[in-house]
This record gives structure tokens, sequence and C-alpha cells, in this order.
């Protein structure tokens, strides 16, 4: 409560706001009763069939305003708080239903906000994505006469999974992977030479 003017401050979400102060007693007049508080925030609530939908968004643009304060001698009541809004999502399929911030979906997307570039990289080396998003490596290389290669990725740098490969029967080729989050990449030459002629990431 405002004790400067005696109104009632609004509520918190969904609640009422606080009754206005009484008039304090004094020697040669009564005191007198303040404003009754706000009334609560209705609830909003909306219900859509998404079923038939791929890709769903929840946008909230708007939720209930609260009551207004009632009136009283010494001071008014606050108004009541805004709306609560609740929601939910089910399924009663297989599928899973994932629901995230715009921010969390845009990090799990490959190739949202990225860009390609050419860095220098050599074979033998190992990498490590150290964005918050996967990344996508692409080499385009020459296996010399009985050569193999491989694109590697690990997650600790010391177990690796082949992802890709290309062998002297290929002629000039294109070979790489998506690579996670925090995971380390490699081209590792198993036999004879590689020529490497473009390695592009999309980052």
């Amino acid at each position: 409560m405002d004790s400067t003017n005696g109104n009632g401050n609004a509520g918190s979400l969904g609640s009422g706001g606080a009754g206005g102060s009484g008039r304090p007693p004094d020697w040669n007049q009564s005191s007198k009763k303040g404003g009754a508080g706000g009334g609560h925030g209705v609830l909003s609530t909306t219900t859509y069939d998404i079923s038939s939908y791929s890709t769903v968004s929840l946008v909230i643009s708007q939720i209930g305003s609260g009551g207004t304060g009632g009136t009283g001698s010494r001071g008014d009541g606050g108004a009541g708080g805004t709306g609560l809004v609740k929601y939910n999502i089910s399924t009663s399929g297989p599928e899973e239903v994932f629901l995230g911030t715009q921010s969390g979906i845009e990090n799990l997307t490959l190739g949202f906000n990225q860009t390609w570039s050419r860095p220098t990289r050599s074979t033998g080396t190992s990498y490590q994505n150290t964005t918050n998003k996967p990344i996508q490596v692409q080499v385009m290389a020459l296996a010399g006469s009985g050569g193999t290669s491989y694109f590697e990725v690990s997650t600790d740098n010391l177990t690796w999974v082949i992802v890709s490969g290309i062998s002297d029967h290929d002629g000039r080729s294109t070979f790489g992977g998506i690579v996670p989050p925090t995971h380390y990449y490699r081209v590792r030459i198993n036999s004879g030479s590689l020529s490497v002629l473009v390695w592009a990431e999309l980052s």
C-alpha cells in the first residue's frame, strides 16, 4: 500500500490489489475506511486442435487484465493483477511434442544464422566444434594411388568414429560430415596420400 496518497498498490500476476489506507484517528475527526482491493485477473484460456500441423509455435500476445480497485473516502484500492495464463500441449500419438524458446530451437537448427567459410586446416590434426550448434564440414580431395582417408568425429579426442571417406579409385571426391557441439573432428590419412583441394565449414 502506498502510504503517501492512501491508494492501494496493483496486485501481482493473477492476484488482487491491496486496499487503500484508512484515515488515521484524530482528536476532532473519526477514522474512515480505505477502498477495497481490486479483483483478481481473469483466466485467459483458448483451445486449438493442432493435430493436423507438423510445426506448431506458441505465441502469447495478450492476457486478461485485473479488476479495478474499489473506491474509499481515504484511498482507492489497487487494481487487480493481470490474468494468469495456463497452457498444456498433449498428444495421443507416438510423436514427441517439443516446446522451447525461439533461441533454443535456433540453436538446434543446422544452417540457421550460420555461414560457409574456408578455414586453414591440416590432415591428421584434430579440431573442436566450440560453438553451441552443430556444424557441417565438407572436404574436396584427391587420393593418391592406393590411398584411403577418412573423416572422423570424436567426443573426447581419443576414440574416433569414421563418418565418411575417400579412396584412390574415387578420383576427385567430396566427403565430410556433421559435427555436434563440443565434438572433435579430423581428416586422417589411412594409407597412401591425400591432396586436399577444398576444406569448407558451415558454422
